[in-house]
């Protein structure tokens, strides 16, 4: 039996599904308030709880052979404890890459506690700290960019669009997070997970134009009036769910070196122009595009 946390998610949906593949037993971590729209009709065991909850994860570690942590990090934990506890001999958990900001992020800082926690303790752990992940219609950073380029024939960049960028297919996640359980070279050690290309921000505008037959028009914007514009919008629109910190990380490079990846388990992740073709495809597929 393998545990899934984040189970109900994006990522995490598809993590279920590539372990059911492999005639894996399954099952998912769940808050009673979490839809369960992206496991309908998946051979998995629900256990109700929350991360933030010990005896509901303590219950939910009980007789599991291994764990793949697809949740929030941060939150994990009474996730390491009951790991710990009922002396589970594997585990993979899916970080980010945000850790390695420069700016002042609480979030970041959090994620790297945690990450020392982990990396200090005793369990068979391997890390997978991703990049921006997209690939369908459910991701929150590509999809959007792809209905607004359709729409707008113009598009905002600050400090010319020259940061660095290396958004990584969801495809390529789950296989990676699939792969690592199953390869014992990695435990102990953490990895970064990209997709192929480095390229700038202003690259990625046009290739995902590109890629729904339009060209875009990219238009220079100072940082500093912008942050202004998102602290007031969060303020004032409801769900309006930018952050002044994400708004500065638009002008921090945020590549990675994929080079251990690659040699310690095969990893091999799609281009960002063969990702967003085929998510563009997809889309069109179910009429959102």
């Amino acid at each position: 039996m393998i545990l899934v946390t984040g189970g109900a998610g994006n990522v995490g949906s598809e993590v279920v599904k590539k372990l059911l593949q492999k005639g894996q037993n399954v099952r998912c971590l769940l808050r009673e308030t979490s839809s369960r729209e992206l496991l309908r009709d998946l051979d998995v065991e629900i256990a109700v709880g929350d991360l933030r909850d010990r005896d509901s994860v303590f219950a939910a570690c009980r007789g599991v052979e291994a764990v793949v942590s697809v949740a929030y990090i941060s939150l994990a934990q009474h996730l390491l404890e009951a790991i710990t506890h009922f002396n589970i001999p594997r585990v993979v958990f899916l970080g980010s890459t945000g850790i390695y900001t420069k700016l002042p992020s609480t979030s970041a800082r959090t994620k790297r506690d945690l990450e020392a926690v982990i990396t200090s303790g005793d369990t068979h752990y391997t890390i997978l700290r991703a990049t921006m992940i997209y690939g369908n219609r459910r991701d929150r950073n590509i999809f959007r960019l792809l209905r607004f380029l359709k729409k707008s024939p113009v598009a905002p960049v600050f400090a010319r669009g020259r940061a660095l960028i290396q958004p990584v297919h969801i495809g390529d996640v789950v296989s990676a997070l699939v792969t690592v359980l199953e390869t014992p070279a990695t435990i102990g050690k953490t990895y970064d997970i990209g997709g192929a290309t480095v390229l700038s921000y202003r690259d990625l505008l046009k290739i995902a134009a590109r890629a729904l037959g339009r060209k875009v028009f990219c238009l220079p914007l100072p940082l500093g009036p912008a942050k202004i514009a998102v602290a007031v919008l969060g303020k004032l629109v409801p769900r309006f769910n930018i952050r002044t910190e994400q708004a500065a990380r638009l002008v921090e490079d945020k590549n990675v070196d994929i080079t251990p990846a690659r040699r310690d388990f095969g990893y091999d992740p799609l281009t960002f122009e063969e990702g967003v073709t085929r998510q563009v495809a997809l889309c069109r597929e179910k009429g959102l595009l």
